[in-house]
């Protein structure tokens, strides 16, 4: 009898752990299908986002909004190509509880969100979500989706339009080395010409001409900036000869 209740008792601890194993493996699983689904937003991947929901998923709105029913009609809602695209440049979750029971799991969180739509960009500092996921044959996907927040606490601001920061981009990159080449050249005539002042005041006063040279290179810095390299073409010398 001591040896039978020995038995059933390690068979009883294995199947425990391996229960808890199991369960542990759900929890994980759970917890990276809540972080795909806001990576994917960040990523911009629509088929990403809609590949994590079953064909029969529903999402419950915030606000009291009228749930949507089905995969095609959830990617009609996010994804209509009539309508502006909505950017996720940020979106934190955090799950506070998981639960699993059979193949079903609950997970349960808070998030920060932030996304843009139309030029405007709202930041949603905290709100809830639920998601409640079935198990598949591959993987778990996200039957039913349900999120709230608080409207009072929206931040919402105008965002540059991707056309407005090209062209302010390409605003920057043409004006700015054009006003550099421009000043470098102005400097680099004004300090020929002081040169060249120089050197016929030599000639008025009998000075001997191989001086001039130094006089010259005196005024010649050893380095260059490199946009007074790049707008000229070319580095003055030392050993000019004046002839």
């Amino acid at each position: 009898m001591r040896r039978l209740a020995r038995v059933i008792t390690f068979f009883a601890l294995a199947m425990t752990q391996l229960v808890f194993a199991g369960e542990q493996e759900d929890f994980a699983a759970l917890r990276a299908l809540d972080q795909a689904y806001a990576t994917e937003w960040i990523d911009g991947d629509a088929d990403g986002v809609m590949a994590l929901f079953t064909e029969d998923a529903t999402i419950v709105p915030h606000h009291g909004d009228a749930p949507i029913k089905g995969r095609e009609a959830i990617r009609n809602f996010w994804f209509n190509p009539d309508y502006p695209p909505t950017a996720v440049p940020e979106w934190r979750r955090e799950a506070t509880e998981i639960f699993v029971s059979g193949d079903m799991g609950v997970v349960r969180g808070r998030s920060r969100l932030v996304w843009e739509y139309d030029g405007t960009r709202t930041t949603i500092p905290e709100g809830n979500y639920v998601i409640v996921a079935r198990r598949g044959e591959k993987a778990w996907r996200i039957r039913l989706l349900t999120f709230n927040d608080d409207p009072r606490k929206w931040i919402q601001e105008p965002v540059e339009s991707s056309k407005d920061q090209a062209a302010t981009v390409l605003r920057s990159a043409f004006h700015a080395p054009i006003k550099s080449a421009e000043n470098s050249v102005s400097e680099d005539k004004t300090m020929w010409a002081s040169a060249n002042s120089d050197l016929s005041a030599a000639a008025e006063s009998g000075t001997a001409m191989t001086s001039a040279p130094a006089a010259l290179a005196a005024r010649t810095p050893d380095t260059e900036s490199s946009s007074a390299k790049q707008s000229c073409g070319r580095t003055p010398s030392k050993d000019i000869v004046v002839r």
